[in-house]
């Protein structure tokens, strides 16, 4: 069964993740928006990335990604490292590219009542629908597919099981397990992370 899945998440990586960087990489575009959350007052960010002669889009070819806990989109998917971000090589490959970061995460805003948590996994399962409904308003599209990472594997799981209608293909990457050395539950509205802090975090239970 492991061996089953690991073929199945490699099968959908060599869809959307090509081996190599193009021969001739293509010109890229970059647009960002804010986008109404479910949350009153709250505005999602999002950014996009594509070749600039891409002129017509299609579910198979137009990804959204979602971040992890800690972290928000844009400081793992489009982070330059030597040639280019995760999403500059996807976008480089003619795919039109998508992030999204969950309220309180990143470029998005947060609720104003910050006395309880927020940003929880039905939290950001709305989120995540918010940003579907403008990418596919906007490109005129019924589906697409979907990236998550780490604890975006549940909010990207979590929408796909909900509406499958609404996607072409789910890629999860290192999704979170259960540890007998993790700590207790966060109590606090929100937290800060620092770089130390989430690495420790990440490395909690690991052999």
């Amino acid at each position: 069964m492991k061996r089953l899945l690991l073929s199945s998440i490699l099968a959908s990586l060599s869809i959307v993740l090509p081996s190599a960087w193009s021969k001739e990489p293509l010109q890229l575009v970059a647009e960002e928006f804010r986008v109404a959350s479910a949350a009153p007052g709250v505005q999602l960010f999002l950014r996009n990335k594509r070749p600039k002669e891409l002129g017509r889009f299609d579910s198979s070819r137009t990804v959204l990604y979602v971040h992890g806990a800690t972290q928000p989109s844009e400081t793992v998917f489009d982070l330059p490292v030597g040639d280019g971000s995760w999403a500059d090589f996807i976008a480089s490959q003619g795919y039109d590219v998508w992030l999204v970061d969950v309220r309180g995460y990143g470029g998005s805003t947060a609720p104003a009542d910050q006395s309880k948590p927020f940003a929880t996994t039905r939290d950001a399962v709305e989120d995540l629908g918010a940003a579907i409904d403008f990418i596919l308003s906007r490109r005129s599209l019924a589906k697409l597919q979907l990236i998550g990472w780490s604890w975006g594997t549940l909010i990207a799981g979590s929408y796909a099981a909900e509406r499958p209608d609404r996607v072409a293909g789910l890629v999860l990457l290192a999704p979170p397990w259960l540890s007998s050395a993790g700590g207790k539950r966060p109590e606090a509205a929100w937290q800060e992370w620092t770089v130390d802090g989430a690495l420790k975090r990440l490395q909690t239970g690991v052999p």
